[in-house]
């Protein structure tokens, strides 16, 4: 017995993903294509590097070595998900506030000094 749609159902269409979904999509692809390529670079640089140097004997082609030292540096290459995203902004947000916060404290004290006629005259505080 075969399967197959009667003429009056209708066939189950794919849903299309969300913009949420397709970010979050895209993203892990950005992250899996770093994940294999960047190895596959390193690989090669180094074998690149040493197969110079055997056959030449010349120290500049173990330059090509060097991109491992670069491996801490990945981290800035992947794409941020929204949740680090979220939290960096609040961070921001925050500080901004602080900063703010900090300077309308100074204008009070300095105007609070000047009304009083304060005779010792206090350092503002850094922050």
């Amino acid at each position: 017995m075969t399967k197959t749609p009667l003429a009056g159902q209708k066939r189950p269409q794919r849903r299309l993903p969300t913009p949420k979904d397709f970010d979050e999509h895209m993203t892990w692809r950005a992250r899996w294509y770093l994940i294999i390529a960047l190895p596959i670079g390193y690989i090669l640089s180094i074998v690149g590097g040493l197969i110079g140097f055997r056959i030449t004997g010349d120290l500049h082609y173990l330059l090509f070595i060097t991109p491992t030292a670069l491996i801490p540096f990945v981290y800035y290459l992947v794409p941020m998900d929204k949740r680090r995203y979220d939290l960096k902004l609040a961070k921001i947000e925050n500080d901004k506030k602080l900063t703010e916060a900090n300077a309308r404290v100074q204008i009070l004290e300095a105007e609070i000094g000047k009304r009083y006629g304060n005779k010792s005259k206090t350092p503002a505080k850094k922050t």
